[in-house]
């Protein structure tokens, strides 16, 4: 299934709202009351022009799926709500990976409560990982791994220049026993590929 993100007007307050009154969200959600219909349409109007809140509907061809949302703090706070009979279907995946996509300069973070653990298991499996811990809720942060490993790669070069260096000298102050150890260093290599090669 292929899904859009279509920004959120006035005409999707009827389906957010029912979305927002459903058992399942109001549990996790820090609000667990029954929002009624006018307060619902208030807080709408205000995020809909607010900078600092981006909602859209998550679509398939015309028909509404869920919702997902962006909220400022210091970062983005993200926020997904899928209708019960699209859950497990990798609907939630592929919205955040859109939204992410879509928001590439942005720094964003999920706020998960503890006992969830739907949306503790949903966030890890798209690379996020628990970055801060209160007394109810866990912070998440998406986890860069090219990133990392280009880190490592620099690093690593870094310091094979620096093995470089302690070789010159090993080998221009004491020759022989630099090639001893060298040649002890080669060894243990070999047995730690023989070792690897098991694993396959």
């Amino acid at each position: 299934m292929r899904i859009e993100l279509i920004k959120a007007d006035i005409s999707d307050s009827n389906f957010l709202l029912k979305l927002r009154n459903s058992q399942e969200l109001r549990k996790y959600s820090k609000n667990k009351k029954l929002i009624s219909k006018q307060n619902h349409l208030k807080w709408l109007n205000s995020k809909l022009d607010d900078k600092k809140n981006k909602i859209f509907v998550i679509k398939l061809i015309n028909k509404k799926l869920g919702y997902i949302r962006l909220q400022k703090q210091i970062n983005w706070e993200v926020s997904i709500g899928i209708l019960k009979a699209y859950r497990n279907k990798k609907i939630g995946k592929q919205a955040l990976s859109s939204l992410e996509k879509k928001f590439k300069k942005i720094k964003i973070f999920a706020k998960v409560h503890k006992s969830n653990t739907n949306s503790l298991n949903f966030f890890l499996s798209c690379n996020y990982c628990i970055s801060e811990k209160n007394r109810n809720f866990y912070i998440m942060k998406k986890i860069n791994h090219l990133k990392i490993i280009e880190s490592i790669g620099k690093i690593r070069s870094k310091n094979n220049s620096s093995w470089m260096q302690i070789l010159k000298i090993a080998f221009k102050y004491s020759p022989r026993e630099a090639s001893k150890a060298m040649k002890n260093i080669y060894y243990y290599d070999k047995k730690i590929s023989q070792l690897v090669k098991k694993l396959k």
